[in-house]
């Protein structure tokens, strides 16, 4: 955290209890779509697609590398909209999910913080889901929904934040779920890379 000078400091801080339940809307939204896909397709095709997905040669490897590609959507977004080269951005590691993120270590607009956190959902769950629903290819539909069903953190984390100005500067919170946020612009944005 990057001490303000004035004192107008911000917290929003979800407790750790918390955090699932504010989470599970998300996860029920991401899983929304199947029933779209049953509705316009049938019970069967919605099997066959799951059938075709699931199977070792296909799903691992796009699981892995959708984890990677979200983290890394997370990391590119920060940087084009902080204006700062990739070596501002770092990688932490949550203990109580045992999962790695990707934050900024400065604070960044309201606005582009949230673009941050909703670019790979956009990406990676709602585009290849919305794709696959349309042409019918199970290959893009099944993978875009579990993308939507794990980005559910960062849904969340973008709901929880909504109250916060646009304009305010915001960073992620340390301390867990949530932010801290500043008003003004923090005067001591020169960080060592």
């Amino acid at each position: 955290m990057i001490d303000h000078p004035t004192g107008e400091v911000n917290e929003i801080l979800i407790p750790s209890e918390k955090v699932n339940i504010l989470n599970l809307p998300f996860v029920i939204l991401g899983f929304l779509p199947c029933f779209a896909y049953v509705y316009l397709y049938g019970s069967f095709a919605f099997n066959e697609g799951i059938n075709e997905v699931l199977v070792l040669w296909f799903f691992p490897p796009v699981l892995l590398a959708g984890y990677v590609l979200h983290e890394f959507l997370h990391m590119l977004t920060y940087s084009v909209v902080g204006f700062k080269p990739i070596t501002y951005i770092k990688i932490g590691f949550r203990t109580t999910h045992l999962l790695p993120f990707i934050y900024p270590v400065y604070p960044l607009k309201a606005w582009a913080m949230r673009l941050g956190m909703l670019v790979p959902w956009l990406v990676l769950g709602l585009l290849p889901m919305s794709l696959g629903l349309q042409t019918q290819t199970p290959e893009l539909f099944f993978p875009g929904v579990f993308f939507s069903c794990f980005a559910s953190g960062d849904l969340s984390w973008f709901y929880a934040t909504w109250k916060v100005p646009m304009t305010a500067y915001m960073e992620i919170n340390p301390n867990g779920f949530g932010c801290i946020w500043y008003k003004n612009q923090p005067e001591n944005l020169e960080l060592e890379t």
